[in-house]
């Protein structure tokens, strides 16, 4: 292909075309925030009364239905399994959208870039022509730096927020699997 017909492609793509997308990607980062944050603070209030009322983080209820002998009976064969459904069910709620999270903030810097790209290539255009003006040039620049502030502006909240989830999943996770193993072990 020739480099030429890239070189006008790229020229080509318009300020919007990379706005509109850091522009969704921004409100999606914002409804997986407001999703997430409520769904944690949940948690938060309901682990706080049940360890409040505890020394574990296991119900009493849970733990007299488990220690009963006619529970087990019942239930010896596919308990096992109950509990690794259950938990693995736990898991994927915790870690939800963690990977759309971890997606902004990988490609909002990257379409920035796309932004950066164009806008100086734009500028450059207007610099080899022979009716170049300085309204060109710094519209391209204008461009460039533009982009390159969205992408950041969404890529860097993303990044925080990502930690967030991977941390606050993390230690709910590791609760699940204690009480997991703990009522496998009970079970038995």
């Amino acid at each position: 292909m020739n480099i030429e017909v890239i070189l006008i492609f790229l020229r080509g793509i318009p300020t919007w075309a990379v706005i509109i997308p850091l522009l969704f990607c921004s409100v999606l980062l914002l409804a997986v925030a407001i999703e997430r944050i409520v769904f944690f603070h949940r948690i938060d209030i309901d682990y706080s009364a049940v360890v409040s009322a505890n020394d574990f983080p296991i119900n009493p209820v849970t733990e007299i239905i488990i220690r009963s002998k006619q529970f087990r009976e019942k239930n010896s064969s596919g308990y096992s399994n109950i509990i690794i459904l259950y938990s693995e069910k736990a898991v994927r709620q915790m870690e939800k959208f963690i990977g759309t999270v971890s997606t902004i903030a990988t490609v909002a810097p990257m379409i920035g870039l796309l932004g950066t790209v164009t806008g100086f290539m734009k500028s450059f255009n207007a610099l080899a022509s022979q009716n170049s003006t300085s309204g060109l040039l710094a519209s391209g620049i204008t461009e460039a730096l533009l982009t390159t502030a969205l992408g950041l502006l969404v890529a860097i909240p993303a990044i925080v927020f990502h930690n967030y989830l991977v941390s606050k999943s993390a230690f709910f996770i590791k609760e699940i699997e204690y009480v997991a193993n703990f009522l496998s072990e009970e079970g038995k």
